[in-house]
């Protein structure tokens, strides 16, 4: 089972963050601008699971497919990932160390920028040593 859905571009992390001082702690936060972002995506998520009845109470795990074609060249290929990953987890209401696997593919720049994400139910994946990789029964 999968939700394959459309989602506003994601932010670049350098830019979702401020990063200051609070109380003498140097700490991060979100800025405006990825608080909707975040916000938004979660709404959409929730509305897929519902209206397309994914189903995931027995899932321990979860992939997470990004494709996106952003307006030019410029940014690192994952700097839209962490915010979507943290967004896409709230949406589905589970801790984001539940995804087993990531993929992100960008695409060739376009004059509308676009993104979409594949949520899919899998297996956790464990080494054993260095020259074994098995999954988790």
């Amino acid at each position: 089972m999968m939700l394959l859905l459309p989602i506003p571009m994601p932010i670049r992390t350098n830019k979702a963050y401020r990063i200051g001082n609070r109380g003498g702690r140097a700490t991060q936060w979100l800025i405006d601008e990825a608080k909707t972002y975040k916000a938004e995506v979660t709404l959409l998520v929730r509305n897929a699971v519902l209206a397309q009845g994914f189903v995931f109470a027995d899932a321990d795990f979860f992939g997470l497919e990004l494709v996106f074609a952003p307006p030019n060249r410029r940014g690192d290929v994952d700097g839209g990932l962490k915010l979507t990953q943290d967004a896409v987890a709230d949406g589905l209401g589970i801790n984001d160390r539940r995804f087993s696997e990531v993929c992100i593919q960008r695409l060739a720049p376009c004059k509308i920028p676009t993104a979409r994400i594949k949520i899919y139910l899998t297996k956790e994946w464990s080494i054993q040593n260095d020259n074994n990789i098995t999954k988790r029964p």
